[in-house]
């Protein structure tokens, strides 16, 4: 027997999951994205130049 003042079970509603959208980049995300990559290997290949040419220097003065 149910309690007339005990409130009804709530409702469980099962909403399905959106599959996941793929976001597309515009031209600006693009551009932005190649710089940055572009920047690091610069700065990289900018590293290892500087460190060959401090060992070059320290060479020549033994």
């Amino acid at each position: 027997m149910v309690w007339p003042c005990v409130p009804p079970p709530p409702r469980v509603v099962i909403v399905p999951a959106k599959p996941p959208t793929i976001k597309t980049l515009g031209k600006d995300e693009i551009q932005l994205s190649l710089s940055l990559i572009s920047v690091r290997y610069f700065e990289k290949l900018n590293y290892s130049n500087r460190n060959e040419r401090n060992r070059l220097k320290f060479n020549e003065i033994d």
